[in-house]
């Protein structure tokens, strides 16, 4: 039986890809975060070779966890500020603050205030023996470049 809250809503999955508004995302719990509701946006259930988060935390919500020994992730902050620390070092990010974090690294994550943050996480690839350190940013840091020649298309 379909969920009447659904009916009409944009919701749509197809085999290579799924558009899941807001007005249909099911809050999930995850092991060991504390003070989070959590939304699945993408994962290998829906046929995703990654896992995508949307994590809405509450002021001092949380985790602290280690990434397996094959496993990249990233964090970007879209609202509120976190504090993220990994390797013995505490970041502050706030609204468009980032962190990539290299595969098997430590980290615990705590929100000062409110915030939504996304987490992106997939086994990484490697290139040769090269492990890219982690890192931690700002997106009005990142100079973007002009895609296909149209000025307001930056990646």
């Amino acid at each position: 039986m379909v969920d009447p809250k659904l009916v009409g809503s944009r919701l749509t999955v197809r085999r290579n890809y799924a558009v899941l508004p807001p007005e249909s995302r099911v809050n999930s719990l995850l092991p060991g975060w504390s003070g989070a509701q959590v939304n699945i946006l993408a994962s290998p259930a829906l046929g995703a070779d990654f896992a995508q988060y949307m994590l809405t935390l509450e002021a001092g919500g949380g985790a602290a966890q280690t990434l397996d020994e094959d496993l990249e992730a990233f964090f970007f902050v879209v609202s509120g500020g976190v504090t993220l620390r990994s390797g013995g070092a505490d970041h502050r990010l706030e609204a468009g603050g980032f962190a990539y974090l290299a595969p098997g690294s430590d980290f615990g994550l705590q929100a000062a205030a409110p915030s939504r943050v996304l987490w992106l996480k997939k086994v990484f690839e490697t290139c040769g023996d090269l492990l890219p350190p982690s890192c931690f940013g700002h997106e009005r840091d990142v100079k973007g470049e002009i895609y296909l020649g149209i000025e307001r298309l930056l990646l």
